[in-house]
């Protein structure tokens, strides 16, 4: 049986199935709802793309700096408090030495 293989709308290469993830334009952690899937619904409507790992990896992190770009500075040091939070719990309490 032949491998499925579907393309990178990106780099344009060709890949097995598995190996091509969803990536939304619009973040799906922003939309309202308890479940993922009315999460997926709802950033299904902003717009997707079929891209490879690498490719959505990339464009994940392109998507947040963009988005946390265009924040006014007193949000953004809201969310370095939130995240200097979160890695202190997802971490035990270990802070990074320089």
């Amino acid at each position: 049986m032949d491998e499925i293989k579907m393309k990178c709308q990106k780099c344009k290469e060709h890949f097995p199935e598995n190996e091509i993830e969803e990536s939304h334009d619009v973040p799906v952690f922003i939309f309202e709802g308890s479940k993922r899937n009315e999460r997926k619904n709802q950033a299904d409507k902003w717009g997707r793309h079929n891209l490879c790992i690498k490719c959505h990896t990339i464009y994940e992190k392109k998507v947040a700096s963009v988005m946390i770009n265009s924040l006014n500075l007193q949000t953004k040091e809201k969310l370095k408090k939130v995240a200097s939070s979160f890695a202190n719990k997802y971490f035990g309490g270990e802070k990074y030495d320089s």
